[in-house]
């Protein structure tokens, strides 16, 4: 495996915006064993520290952001294998 990543170019919520506080970065390692290729979402959200109190599940995991489509990065990363032909 390669020792440094590329990394793509940073996305970052505008401020005023709902993304404001919200960065995404990509990191990628190619080529790996077998020539395939390795990466990383990082996406990272400046937020308060949460008091101890018991909280929602939505405080603890933060706010959604439409910075990038988790969805569209799931199926984009599923499409890339397929299942093994049954054999006979």
């Amino acid at each position: 495996m390669p020792r440094d990543p590329a990394v793509a170019p940073t996305l970052s919520g505008k401020p005023g915006s709902p993304n404001e506080g919200i960065t995404a970065i990509e990191y990628t390692w190619s080529p790996c064993a077998g020539g395939d290729r390795s990466g990383v979402l990082e996406i990272y959200r400046l937020r308060p520290r949460m008091a101890r109190r018991r909280a929602a599940l939505s405080e603890m995991l933060g706010r959604g952001t439409d910075l990038i489509d988790a969805n569209q990065v799931m199926w984009h990363f599923f499409g890339k294998f397929s299942l093994p032909e049954k054999s006979p």
